[in-house]
């Protein structure tokens, strides 16, 4: 937030006198600011899940905190956090999520029609015009993967990102929503190798092989991404 305070600041210090030159001015910075969202979006989504997630792994029936094992879950501290931690998932996760939708939205016609929204352009030039929204649901895939299964019990973490992987698997092959073919054979191969290494993360948990056979397995699916890999 204090990066976005500067470059705002930066921008209207160098507004220039004529309408043309203030237009160009915002365009840039916008993009600049747009740009460091998506940037720290990753990392700051992933510091503010952890601060949900306690360790109860200690046999004397209390729980710390994963981000930080000196707060102990369900203290004053813990609660102040949780509270924090929650505004801060409104103004991460939800709210650059919310924005970014909102101003490929307005912008959909010059999208579309590849004839303006250059400072968006780092969302949608990967993808074909008709998809040109994606950028939001791949960050819904990550979220999906990641954040979201802090707040489902340990137990059923594997099986529903499973459940999720396979979701997204089947969606992207039905989309096929990169501009270049090559960008969707790539992202098929990547999103079958994480569908399947959680598939045998769950038998693993549910022990329906040994794990020698499901360490041959994952040794074969990563030698299969290989030659997809360099296909593309």
């Amino acid at each position: 937030l204090v990066a976005l305070a500067l470059v705002a600041s930066y921008a209207w210090y160098r507004l220039g006198k004529t309408e043309d030159e203030r237009a160009r001015v915002r365009e840039r910075h916008a993009r600049l600011g747009l740009l460091l969202c998506y940037l720290v979006l990753p990392s700051t989504t992933t510091t503010i899940f952890r601060s949900f997630l306690c360790d109860h792994d200690f046999g004397t029936g209390t729980a710390y905190l994963v981000a930080d094992y000196d707060v102990e879950c369900g203290s004053e501290t813990h609660n102040s956090l949780m509270l924090y931690s929650a505004v801060c998932v409104l103004i991460y996760p939800v709210g650059i999520n919310v924005a970014f939708t909102w101003l490929l939205a307005r912008h959909k016609h010059e999208i579309q029609s590849r004839q303006g929204a250059t400072h968006l352009s780092f969302l949608f030039d990967a993808y074909s015009p008709r998809f040109y929204f994606w950028e939001i649901v791949d960050n819904a895939r990550r979220l999906s993967l990641t954040g979201l299964l802090v707040f489902v019990s340990e137990s059923s973490r594997v099986l529903l990102a499973s459940l999720f992987a396979l979701l997204f698997l089947m969606l992207y092959g039905e989309a096929q929503p990169f501009a270049n073919v090559h960008d969707n054979a790539l992202q098929n191969s990547a999103n079958a190798g994480i569908t399947l290494t959680f598939l045998l993360v769950l038998a693993c948990q549910a022990n329906a092989s040994k794990p020698e056979t499901l360490g041959l397995i994952a040794a074969a699916m990563a030698v299969a991404v290989i030659p997809a890999v360099v296909a593309t």
